[in-house]
């Protein structure tokens, strides 16, 4: 995997220690309307998701791609993640000791996701 240039995190602070593929465990939409104000007076419909799709993690840089979008990542050694997408959505989490990442996706809607690692 190669990083671009709107991950977020930098190479330097990264830890391999969390890389695998994550698969996904839950996804919860928390939005009330638009998240984001380029997300419009006419956009009003934040949809269900069933499972997110797997997140990997690779010499400490992590992504997923979500509905033609990219998000890409480094981790901390502390297991903190954040990613962005390069038009304006994000991710922010923790990886905790049993693997499991949890966190919050924000864009035009919010969405409370995690995943569970499993390789």
């Amino acid at each position: 995997m190669t990083s671009t240039s709107y991950a977020a995190g930098t190479a330097a602070n990264t830890t391999t220690a969390f890389d695998g593929t994550y698969i996904g465990r839950s996804i919860t939409n928390m939005s009330a309307g638009n998240a984001l104000p380029s997300g419009g007076e006419s956009y009003s419909s934040c949809p269900n998701y069933p499972i997110p799709p797997a997140v990997t993690i690779s010499n400490g840089l992590a992504q997923i791609d979500v509905l033609n979008l990219s998000y890409q990542g480094y981790v901390t050694p502390e297991g903190s993640l954040a990613m962005r997408s390069g038009v304006g959505q994000r991710f922010e989490g923790q990886i905790d000791p049993q693997y499991v990442l949890k966190g919050r996706s924000i864009g035009p809607c919010v969405y409370d996701v995690s995943w569970q690692r499993t390789s």
